[in-house]
């Protein structure tokens, strides 16, 4: 037996899968898992076709019918659900007063069983979807499982609280025989010929004749099992899976065990025979579906390194000198090495279709760029794009990619350290960078995002020139408290004051650079309202965007489809897209991307910048595709797409790449700007190059500091960092009679560097005199500089006297908080405020958050604690990454125990260890071999 082929995609356990009879397009596969979305795969490649949408609830059972055209759901949200197969659309859904945990079509197709926690067994017309559904008496319990037999004459059925199997003549309503068992039966499947129906029921297997009902065979398995299949075409072998994780399979005529499959690291939940019996599938706790084949090893996971796609010589000979560069740079690649470009990577694209994606809505990207079918297989195994021109029922799916991943060649990393340094690339520099200024609820990770002015500009807004002068109008709506915004602007008119289009934009664009998005939005309501101005695209763009920020991205898409469609364009869609990056929405926002180009919306700078900045955090090995697209669709990169690679560049501490791209820069003729160099110093700072770094600095100051005063924040904030305290103390004295906010929070973090912790207090007490409203980002910083000194008294005072002052709490200041607590060893209190922090519906905390507490655990050699930590940090929506894996081993290394399952653990979020991690690895190897094993071997 072969490794498995592993459908990663799910982000809950995994709890029924079913296959499809072979139907002319071949054999389908649906899974049903807790994460609510149940999931179609081709059943014998294993590769996602697309995921079932709507569901509220967890889906507890999923079935195909025989042509695989419909398929069903059962869930907690009370209701079962019918699709189409083809398309992915619901067709019905019908409501069930409780829980349902099973469903399954009738050999006919032509009704739908269902059955849970009502006791109740129906059936539902499927011709008649309107029809009441017929009752099929009450059970003694909940029901979990229900199948069909005897050419849909008798149903049978389980409970979850009791034993026994029934089964019911739907003629007359009345059970016409019980198979009895010691055990509440898990799970219970037809033979595929209906000679036999196999049963699960505590740590036994059983077998009973279909016709008269005997028990045949009963065997004791090694564990309790709650899942069984019986091989579909000879009957020769039976397949079995619990809480051991393990996938066992045993010989049906003996009962002996001639296979065991190892892989899952969770218990298995449900186990199924292909319908011709050359593989069979298991779904377990960890969210995983695994599909083994029989007698084989053509599919292991690591197999076909090399299945790249080459790129046709027309795209080749098309890429510039700039994105040539650009690429170099990115990918640590000789320029001859661009000749040999399948070496460099896969099928060039931007985005490879996520396993979650909505169903139908994105397109390839490159769809003139077919693979016959043929050659799919041998495709497998790598990541590229295939566009499937299946003959069969054309199914919704355009581009369809393997499950198992193996490593690309295309990697921001490569040539950088082996550490994991590069993993640490979101928090690195932390410390060196200033609070964004916030008067919203939550406060900002510090790293360069699309949200940042100098990205979006005013571009989402009514279009003015930009002023200095404060708006009249703004000073009017920030006078009053934050839900009086409609009383200012009535007022306003009534005093007869300008109400032009140019002062409200000016007002507009002041309430942004100050966050003020809850005043912004009411000020939009206000002006849709009273219908002061014709509405025009930009104002929909800028209210969409309002509403994302203010009331959450549901309320966003909920917005959208009310916009008159002659308005819904492409700058209506990029707001959204901007907002989906946002928020690190990976899935979504690589739908929409995909859905922009099928409405043949003109691809901009703007949009592939903001998927430059998503691959930036989440995935760096798509950064160089993004720019390859761009070449293509002949995009020059602007101002803000160097900058986003210098910062991408400097956070994985390659430094002679950013070096590179500056100098593309200047060879396009392309000015660095302020915030590039700040950018081009903090790493140079960062990578303890401190020569160049004050070079650059000294460049942003130019002749005179007074009147360049502008860079003061960020001078503040890079030589805090190197610790010249002679320059902090110089700048500051410049900014100290007037100073302003930015200026004020890089001081304190800068003083808190150079261990003037008196003077960071001063310019905090300053603040604090300056503004009768203070934001949490004054007390997060100097908070910081406490939490770095380990004064934890002093930090303690300074939360309750932020509480005590009614600020809101962010996710800077939760970081804080947690951090100080596990400086003085209370990781209780630190996991208690993490948890808060989680529990909070406004913010995410930050990533660092989760690994102090995490660091602490593992410190302890307490595994089972980093076990948790490790998965809410998944739930709250942080990929897995190198950093986090050498954590999480390194605890099971001080526990001294065997960490089962890492491997495939890592393969499955698409992590390859390093040397050092390698190293740990072979520490929690529980088959690791050793002189005395070898000898009693």
């Amino acid at each position: 037996m072969g490794a498995p082929l592993v459908c990663h995609g799910h982000s809950r356990p995994v709890v029924d899968v079913a296959y499809s009879p072979v139907t002319p397009d071949g054999f389908f596969l649906i899974s049903a898992s807790k994460d609510s979305n149940p999931m179609l795969r081709n059943g014998e490649t294993g590769d996602w076709i697309g995921t079932f949408e709507g569901h509220k609830g967890a889906v507890w059972s999923c079935s195909l019918d025989k042509n695989a055209i419909r398929a069903a759901s059962a869930s907690a949200d009370f209701t079962a659900k019918i699709w189409n197969a083809l398309t992915g659309d619901e067709l019905h859904s019908f409501e069930h007063k409780h829980i349902v945990r099973a469903c399954a079509f009738s050999e006919d197709t032509h009704r739908l069983l269902t059955g849970g926690m009502e006791k109740i067994l129906r059936i539902f017309d499927l011709n008649r979807p309107d029809a009441p559904p017929k009752e099929v008496g009450n059970s003694p319990g909940s029901i979990r499982t229900v199948e069909w037999l005897h050419s849909d004459n008798t149903i049978l059925s389980s409970c979850t609280d009791t034993g026994d199997i029934r089964l019911w003549d739907i003629r007359s309503d009345k059970i016409v025989h019980t198979l009895e068992t010691k055990s509440p039966v898990t799970s219970a499947e037809v033979s595929q010929d209906g000679r036999y129906i196999t049963t699960a029921d505590g740590s036994s297997v059983k077998f009973w004749d279909a016709k008269n009902f005997g028990l045949l065979k009963s065997y004791d398995m090694p564990c309790n099992v709650e899942s069984a299949s019986l091989e579909p075409k000879h009957g020769n072998t039976f397949i079995a899976g619990g809480e051991d994780m393990w996938v066992h399979r045993f010989d049906f005529q003996t009962g002996e065990e001639i296979g065991c499959n190892k892989g899952h690291h969770g218990p298995v939940h449900c186990v199924r025979y292909a319908p011709g019996g050359e593989s069979y599938t298991s779904g377990s706790e960890d969210g995983t579906v695994r599909i083994w084949v029989v007698g084989s090893v053509n599919h292991h996971e690591e197999s076909n390194p090399s299945g790249h796609v080459k790129l046709v010589a027309e795209e080749l000979s098309s890429i510039s000198c700039s994105i040539r560069l650009l690429l170099q740079s990115h990918c640590q690649i000789s320029a001859g090495d661009l000749v040999r470009v399948e070496d460099m990577f896969a099928l060039s694209k931007v985005l490879r279709r996520s396993q979650s994606l909505r169903l139908g809505a994105c397109n390839a990207v490159y769809s003139k760029l077919d693979i016959p079918l043929g050659e799919r297989n041998s495709a497998i195994e790598s990541n590229a794009l295939i566009h499937d021109k299946h003959d069969g029922f054309p199914r919704f799916y355009e581009l369809s990619w393997s499950s198992s991943t193996g490593r690309r060649s295309l990697s921001s990393d490569a040539g950088a350290k082996t550490t994991g340094d590069e993993d640490d690339l979101e928090d690195k520099n932390l410390d060196i960078a200033t609070p964004n200024e916030t008067s919203s609820n939550s406060e900002d990770d510090e790293e360069f995002s699309g949200d940042e002015g100098d990205i979006e500009g005013a571009e989402l807004e009514l279009h003015v020139p930009a002023s200095k002068r404060l708006s009249e109008l703004f000073k009017a709506i920030v006078s009053v408290s934050g839900l009086s915004v409609g009383s200012a602007l009535d007022k306003w008119v009534e005093q007869g004051k300008d109400t032009s289009r140019t002062e409200f934009a000016s007002a507009m664009l002041q309430l942004r650079k100050r966050r003020m998005y809850g005043r912004a939005l009411q000020m939009t309501e206000w002006l849709d309202e009273n219908k002061q101005f014709e509405m025009e695209e930009r104002d929909y763009a800028s209210r969409l965007d309002l509403i994302s920020k203010v009331r959450g991205m549901y309320k966003g898409e909920a917005y959208i489809e009310t916009i008159p469609e002659s308005f819904r364009g492409e700058l209506v869609y990029r707001t959204l897209l901007s907002n989906y990056v946002a928020t690190s929405n990976v899935r979504t926002a690589e739908a929409l991307f995909n859905k922009m180009k099928d409405l043949e919306f003109p691809l901009s700078t703007f949009t592939c910048n903001q998927m430059l900045i998503l691959y930036k955090r989440v995935d760096k090995k798509k950064i160089a595709d993004v720019l390859l697209l761009m070449e293509k669709e002949n995009l020059k990169p602007n101002l803000n797409t160097y900058k986003i690679l210098i910062d991408t560049k400097g956070l994985s501490n390659d430094i002679t790449g950013m070096e590179q791209i500056v100098e593309t820069m200047k060879s396009e003729g392309v000015e660095l700007d302020l915030r590039a160099r700040a950018l081009i110093a903090r790493n140079y700072a960062s990578a303890g190059l401190k020569e160049k770094a004050e070079k650059v600095l000294k460049e942003m100051e130019g002749e005179s500091l007074e009147e360049n005063r502008h860079v003061c924040k960020d001078l503040l904030s890079v030589y805090g960092f190197l610790q010249r305290a002679d320059e902090v103390t110089r700048i500051w004295k410049i900014c100290e009679e007037k100073p302003r906010y930015k200026e004020s929070l890089a001081a304190i973090l800068a003083f808190g560097k150079i261990d003037k912790i008196k003077e960071a207090e001063a310019v905090f007490e300053q603040m604090l005199k300056m503004s009768h409203r203070v934001s949490s980002n004054v007390y997060s910083v100097l908070l910081r500089v406490y939490v770095d000194h380990k004064m934890v008294s002093e930090g303690k005072d300074l939360v309750k006297q932020m509480s005590d002052s009614g600020c809101n709490i962010g996710a800077l200041t939760w970081d804080a908080v947690i951090k100080l607590y596990v400086e003085a060893g209370e990781v209780e209190k630190a996991e208690s405020s993490l948890s808060k922090a989680i529990q909070s519906k406004q913010i995410k905390p930050l990533m660092s958050s989760f690994m102090y507490v995490m660091g602490e655990y593992v410190r302890r050699g307490d595994v089972h604690n980093t076990e948790k930590i490790f998965q809410r940090m998944k739930q709250a929506g942080y990929q897995s990454r190198l950093r986090t894996y050498q954590a999480l081993i390194q605890a099971y290394v001080n526990a001294k125990a065997p960490a089962y399952g890492m491997k495939d653990r890592m393969k499955a979020d698409n992590i390859f260890p390093n040397k050092g991690l390698a190293a740990q690895l072979i520490k929690t190897d529980p088959f690791k071999k050793t002189p005395l094993s070898d000898l009693l071997d």
